[in-house]
């Protein structure tokens, strides 16, 4: 089977399902490329979400009020070893 596309992303965890999210909606075909056997069942989904979101409603319910982007950016840093994916 041939795909064309602007994009291929690799992986549909959190960060996978947003940028091809983000990139679709910016106008790029995008094939998001997953090795699980679906999406539900990546990392990212298996740790309890398909998207991560602070402050969300969830987080509020249960008295969690201290989380933020910035928390979430530093989180998300550790988990990849500081690494830094150039994107063009």
């Amino acid at each position: 089977m041939d795909y064309k596309a602007d994009m291929i992303v690799l992986g549909a965890g959190s960060a996978g399902q947003m940028a091809a999210i983000e990139a679709h909606d910016k106008g790029a075909k995008v094939v998001l490329v997953e090795m699980a056997p679906s999406p539900y069942f990546s990392e990212s989904s298996c740790c309890g979400g398909l998207a991560s979101v602070p402050r969300n409603p969830m987080q509020i319910k249960d008295g969690i009020l201290d989380d933020s982007p910035d928390l979430l950016y530093e989180d998300m840093m550790k988990v990849g070893q500081y690494s830094i994916v150039q994107t063009y």
